[in-house]
């Protein structure tokens, strides 16, 4: 399958027999070809955004030249002057155009060795020309494609790159690069003779910034858009310059519901601009209305950029095959944290703290229960208790929002803070647990001691007017301008008092989507908002070295690579939905999720491809509580379930001294958390997605561990095949055709459902409203069946599959050995399979208990830690 270049007069093409990238010089188009699916008829357009576009041309015509084929493509660019790459035709609007078969001497390929794999580089040079004003825009074509390879590699990755332009009058003000625009001549085939229908396709939108709403769009719905201006510098990109149906930030997929094929769209870097995704529904002949992936340059003149910025960010396009588009959007996010140095993935070269410990990390944080009312007698009250407690393996202790004397003078500390930061810090530290501390280091109030001092360091719009960015903290905020040298400096200063006066380890910096105001008018000109954001959060992490750090409220692209941690949903609170039915309707219609449990959990699945690639996810903060609470146990379990399956970063946030047993109980389920990280399974098929799971081979064997959900109020009935889920995990190497199923949460002893067939259904007649299924799928083989499986555990949510080390069975003895290696004291139960001829003999723990199934001997093991970190169980054989 090597991949081959070959150029004629007409076309250039590279590929092999799989995947195939195919460039038309005649039409300046391009096409797309894999064995999963096609686009056909493709542009690459740079888009300009300038006086021009406010007054009709020369000639009369519409602002959105005759390249562009159909009405509704060239409503949604009206406000944009397009220039394509040249073409050789007979039309009068094409005269001017330069034939490009003269360049094709200066077409560059060469073989690439990189993160990615073994591939090759095709490099295209172009002229870029409008038929509505004058002037050329030389660029080149940069296109990827990797040989196959055991990861997923028939990917395209593309990027445009403008070197130089010439006759134009006023330098024009570029918006943004489309390595992708289609319009109605752009075809869509899931396979050589099949489209999709319009009625029939899907798209999942992801947000601009930690709290804005991921969610699948079907083909009645709509991108809502936030309703005030200062609701959009919070929770939107706010730029407005492309009308469109469907819009997404940095990673999208178009999904046909019919054949389950997808095509993902996103792009691998996201240090320099911000990067969306636009499109509307295909017409009904099956041909794309419109759709484009842009880079935004943020309306800047295209002389003031730097040269070296000027190109777009590089875009990923991947056709999955059928089911697989969760999957495909994993391996975007695997190759985007290779290309911006993931901080989670070069764990030999990093130095932070969860690489040295290669785990993710626990923590107790002091907001969901105190908000700004927290004190300092009441954070020593939880180290102390923590401390006292090491049944409770937690790693951080983080002091959250109410320390400060007011938002922006985060050094300046109140008085519920007598003895002070450092103090607090040694405190924590001498009790073993690392020190973590909130801030919002990107605005202020107006009250603050910054903001009066240094007023001209705040964002301005053009008419030299403070832009407000949110209102919070009972007034406005401004934000800071990162263009600004002395503002990188105090940024620089206050993170140093934090970390090497005061000796915090672990820094959450918080509503960092503040400087990015679109109407913003940067000291530094030619400076995108992406940019200046970047620039903000490196100046952190350069003084951070090898501490933690965090990101919150947080546009995503450009903190990958920065950041260890990022919050990947809405705030969470100690109710199911605030405002009840209110809270649904904000999600779906002005696109604001107010803080509460419901939406914290939908966001943490639908962003559950990120983890592990760009960073650990943060799903929030985990509340247990019965006081100052609304949710039901029910809720509470699905809560446990989805955070301990997501692999994330797990905080608690409770007065731990109020906790009973029970409460306490469930705060060790997901302690470690399990950092491997569940896949929603159904992310481009159901809105919300209703499983989410995992595929584990650990020393207990290999298993699923299955979560079906039930986001609704009354009871629900979900059915399934084990091939089914085992194809949406990727797996297919399962050598074993019958499987055990174990209902975790199931009230009584015996929690077998029933031994089921790869491709038998399996039919749960009852989820609770506001619940989920907990299942482990037990893979079954005649070998196996002659020893104890290990069926499930209450020691840890994984349910064997992080607390087990050792789990070995010795045929000719008959003596199960089983290791845990788990932190602290914990007590549970786990529950083994034994063959009906296997009887207890010797070293079972007291209250031990067996039951006679159809299945075999059913046993029910408690379980002591430490002091049954290895146990050795003989049986014997019955007569």
């Amino acid at each position: 399958m090597t991949l081959n270049v070959s150029i004629s007069a007409n076309d250039l093409v590279l590929g092999n027999t799989k995947t195939r990238f195919s460039f038309h010089f005649k039409s300046g188009r391009y096409d797309l070809h894999s064995i999963h699916g096609a686009l056909y008829n493709l542009l690459i357009s740079i888009n300009i955004y300038d006086k021009y576009h406010e007054q009709k041309s020369k000639n009369g015509k519409d602002p959105v030249q005759s390249i562009i084929r159909g009405k509704n493509c060239k409503k949604a660019l009206k406000n944009l002057i397009l220039f394509t790459p040249v073409r050789n035709t007979n039309s009068k609007t094409s005269k001017s155009r330069q034939n490009v078969n003269d360049m094709n001497q200066d077409i560059d390929i060469r073989d690439i060795k990189d993160a990615i794999g073994l591939g090759k580089q095709v490099v295209i040079p172009l002229k870029f020309i409008s038929t509505e004003i004058e002037g050329t825009i030389h660029a080149d074509l940069i296109i990827k494609l990797y040989e196959p390879s055991e990861e997923p590699n028939d990917i395209f990755l593309l990027k445009c790159r403008i070197k130089s332009w010439d006759n134009f009058g006023t330098p024009p003000r570029l918006h943004s690069i489309s390595c992708l625009l289609g319009d109605n001549t752009t075809e869509w085939y899931v396979t050589d003779e099949y489209r999709p229908l319009s009625t029939n396709i899907t798209f999942f939108r992801n947000g601009y910034q930690s709290w804005s709403t991921p969610e699948l769009l079907d083909f009645d719905m709509k991108a809502k858009i936030t309703p005030t201006s200062v609701g959009r510098i919070n929770m939107q990109n706010q730029d407005k310059t492309i009308k469109s149906r469907y819009c997404s930030e940095m990673i999208s997929a178009i999904t046909d519901v019919q054949s389950l094929k997808s095509i993902i769209i996103g792009f691998t870097t996201n240090s320099r601009q911000f990067n969306r995704i636009l499109m509307d529904r295909l017409d009904f002949k099956s041909k794309f209305q419109f759709l484009i992936a842009l880079s935004q340059f943020d309306k800047e003149p295209i002389n003031i950029i730097k040269q070296d910025t000027l190109e777009s960010e590089e875009l990923y396009i991947q056709f999955s095959p059928p089911r697989q588009g969760h999957l495909s959007m994993r391996n975007w996010a695997r190759i985007t944290g290779i290309q911006m140095d993931s901080r989670t993935l070069n764990l030999t070269s990093k130095q932070s703290l969860i690489d040295e410990t290669n785990k993710v990390l626990s923590g107790w944080c002091s907001w969901y229960y105190y908000y700004v009312d927290i004190d300092q007698t009441e954070m020593v009250k939880n180290i102390d208790f923590l401390a006292e407690h090491d049944e409770f393996p937690i790693d951080i202790i983080q002091l959250d929002d109410g320390y400060q004397t007011t938002v922006g003078d985060f050094t300046s500390i109140n008085e519920k803070f007598p003895k002070g930061m450092k103090w607090l810090v040694d405190k924590i530290h001498k009790n073993g647990f690392i020190a973590g501390l909130w801030i919002a280091p990107f605005f202020a109030t107006s009250k603050s001691k910054l903001f009066k001092e240094h007023e001209d360091w705040f964002l301005r719009d053009k008419r030299g007017k403070l832009i407000k960015v949110t209102f919070n903290w009972g007034s406005f905020l401004y934000a800071l301008d990162l263009t600004k040298d002395e503002v990188i400096t105090h940024i620089k200063n206050l993170i140093n008092t934090i970390v090497n006066i005061w000796g915090f380890d672990f820094i959450k910096i918080d509503f960092i989507y503040a400087p990015e105001a679109i109407n913003a008018v940067y000291q530094e000109i030619g400076v995108t908002r992406a940019a200046a954001l970047r620039r903000g959060v490196q100046a952190i992490r350069d003084v951070m070295n090898d501490k933690i750090l965090l990101g919150c409220g947080a546009p995503l692209g450009p903190c990958i690579g920065l950041v260890d941690v990022m919050r990947i949903g809405t705030d969470t609170a100690a109710k199911w939905r605030t405002g009840g039915p209110l809270g649904d309707w904000a999600r779906k219609y002005i696109n604001i999720d107010i803080p509460a449990l419901k939406p914290a959990l939908l966001d943490t699945v639908n962003r559950s491809f990120m983890h592990n690639f760009l960073w650990i996810n943060d799903p929030d903060c985990c509340v247990v509580r019965e006081n100052k609470s609304s949710l039901t146990l029910d809720e509470i379990q699905l809560q446990l379930t989805i955070f301990g399956l997501s692999g994330g970063q797990v905080f608690f946030s409770d007065d731990l001294s109020l906790l009973p047993e029970d409460r306490l109980y469930y705060m060790n389920l997901i302690i470690p958390p399990f950092r491997q990280g569940a896949q929603t399974l159904d992310l481009l098929r159901h809105n919300p997605p209703r499983y989410f799971g995992l595929f584990a081979q650990t020393a207990i064997g290999s298993r699923v561990l299955l979560s079906v959900i039930n986001w609704y109020k009354y009871q629900e009935k979900e059915t399934f095949t084990i091939q089914e889920i085992l194809s949406d995990l990727g797996v297919s190497d399962v050598n074993a055709h019958k499987f055990l199923i174990f209902d975790y949460w199931k009230g009584d002893e015996f929690k077998i459902l029933n031994e089921y067939n790869l491709d038998e259904r399996v039919h749960l007649y009852v989820i609770r409203g506001h619940s989920c299924k907990y299942l482990s799928i037990i893979p079954i083989t005649e070998e196996s069946r002659k020893s104890p499986i290990f069926l499930s555990s209450t020691l840890h949510i994984t349910q064997g599959c992080k607390e087990v080390k050792k789990y070995e069975f010795d045929e000719k003895t008959l003596i199960l050995r089983i290791e845990f290696d788990m932190p602290g004291m914990r007590s549970g139960d786990i529950y083994l399979l034994t063959p009906s001829e296997l009887k207890m003999k010797e070293g079972f723990p007291t209250g031990t208990e067996v039951f006679d199934t159809d299945f075999g001997n059913y046993l029910v093991i408690p379980i002591d830690l430490p002091k049954h970190n290895e146990i050795s169980l003989m049986f014997e054989k019955s007569d």
